[in-house]
């Protein structure tokens, strides 16, 4: 599917030059937004950087995921933003093998 989002998003770039791309989701559509924006922020004719809004994933890379997610953040070609409720629980599985990639907003319940 990668492929064929990619193939439609290239001439919408190409007809809207001075546009970003902005990539988003929730829980396991949350995983998903944060892969697809590492892989788009790799593709060196995009514009950067490729920014990332996602609520409530779980987690979803590797080790080589995380520090790949860190230098492409470094270098200014992935920001990652993720929104948690406090005591979600999928956000924090799986817990071992596995990191989240990014600024982590959590919300927290003081009533």
């Amino acid at each position: 599917k990668y492929d064929q989002i990619f193939a439609d998003l290239k001439p919408l770039l190409a007809k809207y030059p001075d546009h970003k791309i902005y990539v988003t989701g929730h829980s396991l559509g949350g995983a998903l937004s944060g892969m697809f924006a590492f892989f788009l922020a790799c593709e060196p004719d995009l514009p950067k950087p490729i920014s990332c809004i996602n609520f409530a994933s779980p987690r979803f890379g590797g080790e080589n995921y995380y520090k790949g997610s860190q230098y492409l953040e470094k270098t200014k070609q992935l920001r990652m933003l993720r929104g948690v409720n406090d005591k979600d629980t999928v956000a924090a599985i799986p817990s071992v093998g596995y990191y989240h990639g990014g600024i982590s907003c959590t919300l927290e319940n003081s009533w």
